[in-house]
């Protein structure tokens, strides 16, 4: 089978893309749009307005779904949806996969009814549309090792927001300053606009990597942090899974108290939370291959 995803988002399509063909289908991810991320991507034909390139770029997208078998959307249709009925009409099999920004806090377009299927990455999407919950996996293979072991009383916290008022960053850096006015030895830096390879290099220099405080879910970050070991400040809503959580679990109010005992923890606490975490991807990754 010939597979596309289309879309970028969080590096999820690259992952998936890396299942296919370890399972024995060709599978490509096809960008349109410019990501300051820089997450992997087979092609990248710019859809950006009415103009010349753009239409060419269309009819280049076009072309290369139309030799899928299965065309699998990760974000909103670059042409507005017209591609949806065209690959309908040509009989192909369309997959549309919610993330959040493109679900969260509106109606499900008229279009997605003709999917053939409806996955969401996190469970709370599930309140806006009739899908499936296939968690995020990663590409192992780009993750590297953690490769700072904490020494002396000084912590290094990091926090990598792609959108810091969904994030909670404000209240993230009102902590961290506070707890550095009442002597704290903390490293602590927000990173922003930086490729994901640079973003992965970051999280495996830090200590504590802190997440988000108002969604309820945890990101792929978090996942890759787990991955690595690194111990994670997330806020998980633990009515939304299944399986225990191993994050350290923090909200917009609790943030100050949590980010003071995680300075307080000694080097085996942090190490401990970090083992828990890479259990329990290996958990996510068992429930995953009975999803997708």
């Amino acid at each position: 089978m010939k597979i596309n995803h289309i879309g970028v988002i969080a590096g999820v399509p690259s992952a998936l893309s890396d299942i296919d063909k370890k399972r024995g289908h060709e599978s490509k991810v096809i960008q349109t749009y410019p990501h300051p991320f820089k997450f992997n991507r087979d092609e990248f034909f710019l859809i950006d307005g009415f103009n010349f390139h753009s239409a060419v770029n269309s009819c280049r997208y076009l072309c290369e779904c139309t030799k899928a078998d299965r065309i699998h959307i990760h974000e909103k249709a670059p042409l507005k949806g017209i591609e949806i009925l065209i690959f309908k009409l040509l009989g192909k099999e369309v997959i549309f996969h919610y993330h959040g920004t493109d679900i969260r806090g509106k109606r499900q377009p008229f279009l997605h009814k003709l999917a053939d299927k409806k996955y969401v990455s996190t469970p709370d999407l599930m309140k806006y549309v009739d899908a499936v919950w296939v968690p995020n996996l990663l590409n192992d293979k780009e993750i590297p090792p953690k490769n700072r072991q904490r020494t002396g009383e000084k912590i290094k916290l990091l926090h990598i927001p792609s959108n810091p008022a969904v994030k909670g960053s404000e209240f993230i850096d009102s902590a961290v300053k506070r707890l550095q006015e009442e002597g704290y030895e903390i490293e602590y830096s927000m990173v922003q606009n930086i490729s994901h390879e640079e973003a992965l290099k970051l999280m495996s220099q830090c200590d504590v990597y802190i997440d988000q405080l108002l969604l309820g879910t945890y990101g792929v970050s978090s996942l890759e942090c787990a991955f690595m070991g690194v111990p994670v400040v997330c806020y998980v809503n633990p009515e939304l899974y299944e399986i225990k959580i191993p994050f350290i679990n923090a909200d917009k109010n609790s943030i100050y108290d949590t980010l003071k005992t995680v300075c307080n923890m000694t080097n085996e606490e942090l190490y401990n939370i970090g083992e828990n975490e890479k259990t329990f991807y290996e958990k996510v990754k068992k429930q995953f291959d009975t999803t997708y």
